[in-house]
């Protein structure tokens, strides 16, 4: 029962890889130090054209808010971004941390206080067993508290230890949501994303790999010449 599960699970995955247009449009590569970033350049949104140090991604929005004056209720602005993670030449990508920053404003002339968020999650599919998938909330480093008039600035974070698969291509979908809330008259409630950072950890495969895989051709190989002669 566990592999019939278990294969019904990679062939749902194959067939989200394949039919998914998110996922099957990719037309740009970036090329990091030992990994190599494939995404679809028509569908950035929100977050703007990347730029790449590294292994990281660099997004610099400018106009990824959430505001809500006076009474007007909540405001939610939301993003979703997908993409592609390759090791270059014979490297296995072990990790993904997700790091936002931003400003927000909170002020209300009474006692209840307007209210923001920055949330969402990064997924990460195994990009040669679909099977195999995790998923990690983004998180504010702090609270958010009453600033006055003047502006604050937030954090948050998410982070995926990829460690165990031994991929070297990982499917990765980035969900960004701010929120702003505003109930009574004269409430500010505004929050902005400034800064976001896709930073990818690879290690090269471990040479005792392929020292195993050295010894086990040779091995069949002095097999075959033995059950020739």
């Amino acid at each position: 029962m566990k592999a019939v599960r278990t294969l019904v699970m990679f062939i749902l995955g194959a067939i989200f890889l394949i039919g998914n247009p998110a996922y099957s449009a990719f037309d740009t590569w970036i090329n990091g130090n030992t990994v190599s970033f494939h995404y679809d350049s028509t569908l950035t949104g929100l977050f703007g054209d990347p730029t790449v140090v590294g292994n990281s991604l660099f997004f610099t929005p400018t106009d990824f808010t959430a505001i809500a004056l006076n009474n007007s209720g909540s405001n939610a602005t939301n993003e979703i971004f997908n993409l592609e993670v390759k090791g270059i030449g014979d490297t296995n990508i072990i990790g993904a941390n997700l790091t936002e920053k931003g400003a927000y404003i909170l002020d209300s002339p009474t006692v209840e206080e307007p209210t923001v968020s920055a949330t969402g999650q990064m997924w990460a599919l195994n990009g040669n067993d679909p099977s195999m998938n995790l998923t990690d909330s983004l998180i504010a480093t702090d609270a958010f508290s009453h600033t006055g008039l003047s502006s604050k600035d937030w954090e948050a974070n998410a982070n995926l230890d990829l460690g165990t698969w031994g991929s070297d291509k990982v499917i990765l979908t980035l969900e960004n949501i701010l929120t702003a809330n505003a109930l009574s008259a004269g409430d500010t409630a505004f929050i902005e994303k400034t800064q976001i950072v896709l930073s990818v950890t690879a290690v090269p495969i471990p040479a005792a790999i392929w020292l195993f895989g050295s010894a086990l051709v040779g091995l069949i190989v002095t097999g075959r010449r033995t059950i020739s002669e």
